[in-house]
């Protein structure tokens, strides 16, 4: 499994219904607003970077109100941390 995170700009007034459809996109795992130049942050996973090159052209900017996108490609994952507020946190 592959990861990319999109950095997205989108028209002001539409960044919440941006955010509702990508949250309908099944290879999008984490959506967050943010501050700075773009609006949006994105976690993608995907199978292969065929499918990185259908999910971006095709499906994120056939989204009314997304004005740009930057898609950052990730190598390797050096340090993940999954929090369990019950459990404490686990270092993977």
């Amino acid at each position: 499994m592959e990861t990319a995170f999109v950095l997205i700009n989108a028209e002001i007034g539409k960044i919440p219904d941006v955010i509702e459809e990508l949250k309908e996109i099944p290879e999008v795992t984490e959506v967050y607003s943010i501050a700075g130049e773009y609006d949006i942050l994105v976690k993608l996973k995907f199978a292969d970077i065929k499918s990185l090159g259908e999910i971006v052209p095709k499906r994120l900017h056939s989204i009314k109100g997304i004005t740009r996108t930057l898609t950052l490609l990730t190598f390797k994952t050096h340090k993940y941390v999954d929090f369990d507020l019950s459990a404490g946190h686990k270092e993977k």
